[in-house]
């Protein structure tokens, strides 16, 4: 059987592709240009210069290669436009029949703008991967969402990564037969501890590289419980990654938001913004840190703190137990908060290194149980066996 997965936001593809080839499977990707670096499998295998690349949605190639080239199963389409009208939708149709070598078709975004008609061309099932898309996929009624709505309804199955959307689903209008969870899939030989390479001013170092995005992560939560906390502890540092999220309605920018409450609340000192960077300066930023911190809204989780848990950190998080025990046998084993002054208590808890190492310990434990590369594969090959049996 040979399955395909069909795009790759954020390396979701790239992680199951290469679980599917650690068990033996038949697995491959797509990945389209223009792309963002981070949705190339580059940006977690490689080395990147990030001063090189020029435009983070669409980088040079040429120097992504430099330190490591895509395997023969990884497959490129260009969809860039062109000079003549309508190149882009073009250029997708004219790819669509290469899918006919596959068995079965796991579809990222945006896969599910043009699922239907790979389904009218193929008279194959196909499956969604939802990385959380479903949180805006019924909020704006633009073209493409609604072709994307349409490519939801019609899917045969539709994994789903978040605890919390699978609510979400059903109150859609999605039949619950049809959702089948999966978890973030990650490599524990490129996520483990190791020791610091980076070395910074400050002690403890907090590290939060989740993107700034208010209404999702609670960032600003964060900024008022650091500045409680820096007055017990003058010398700490907090790392932030410089990349925000910007409401599509009300235009708001909030990586902008989130530097203008530092300066007001009087921190910038002590707050070190980095940039983006890819997966292996991030696992060396993990080991540096003394604390990661991730997101205090959903009561779910996404990469970042399975990633900092794999390194063997302790997380400071909400997560909702009765959303992950519906899933796993237990949720994850994070320092819990949901407020600023939760999350200060949190900082002032994990002065004893004891404790962090027992959260590290237990973290790398449970990602081990629960979301290792190789175990989620097995879960999805299981998936993709039965829908061909049918």
């Amino acid at each position: 059987m040979r399955i395909l997965h069909c795009f790759n936001m954020a390396n979701d593809g790239w992680s199951a592709v290469k679980g599917l080839r650690a068990i033996g499977a038949d697995a491959h990707l797509i990945v389209h240009r223009p792309a963002h670096v981070a949705s190339l499998p580059h940006w977690e295998e490689g080395e990147i210069d990030m001063t090189r690349i020029g435009n983070l949605y669409d980088p040079d190639w040429t120097i992504l290669n430099e330190s490591w080239r895509m395997p023969n199963y990884v497959h490129i389409w260009d969809l860039r436009r062109s000079w003549y009208p309508l190149s882009v939708p073009l250029k997708w149709f004219r790819r669509m029949p290469e899918l006919a070598d596959y068995d079965i078709v796991i579809g990222h975004f945006p896969f599910a703008k043009v699922a239907l008609f790979y389904k009218l061309l193929h008279h194959k099932p196909y499956v969604i991967y939802d990385a959380g898309w479903i949180r805006y996929l019924h909020r704006y009624n633009f073209r493409s969402y609604q072709l994307a709505r349409i490519g939801y309804r019609s899917a045969a199955k539709i994994l789903f990564t978040n605890v919390d959307t699978y609510s979400m689903f059903v109150n859609a209008g999605y039949p619950p037969a049809k959702m089948l969870y999966t978890p973030f899939a990650v490599d524990m030989d490129l996520y483990r501890p190791s020791k610091p390479l980076a070395t910074f001013d400050g002690s403890p170092v907090f590290f939060s590289p989740s993107r700034q995005d208010w209404p999702e992560k609670g960032n600003d939560i964060l900024m008022y419980a650091f500045q409680r906390y820096l007055k017990r502890q003058p010398n700490a540092l907090l790392l932030l990654s410089e990349w925000g999220q910007s409401d599509v309605l009300s235009g708001r920018n909030y990586l902008d938001m989130t530097k203008d409450l530092v300066k007001q609340l009087g921190i910038e000192d002590s707050v070190k913004w980095l940039p983006v960077m890819p997966k292996r300066r991030l696992v060396e930023l993990y080991n540096t840190a003394d604390v990661v911190f991730d997101q205090y809204v959903f009561g779910a989780l996404g990469t970042t703190s399975p990633e900092a848990m794999s390194c063997g950190k302790p997380v400071v998080a909400y997560v909702d137990p009765l959303l992950w025990t519906r899933w796993h046998v237990s949720a994850p084993p994070v320092a819990e908060a949901r407020t600023a002054e939760e999350i200060y208590q949190q900082m002032v808890a994990l002065e004893d290194p004891r404790l962090r190492e027992d959260y590290g310990r237990k973290g790398r434990t449970w990602i081990a149980e629960n979301c290792e590369m190789k175990l989620v594969a097995r879960q999805q090959l299981g998936i993709c066996e039965e829908l061909q049996r049918k």
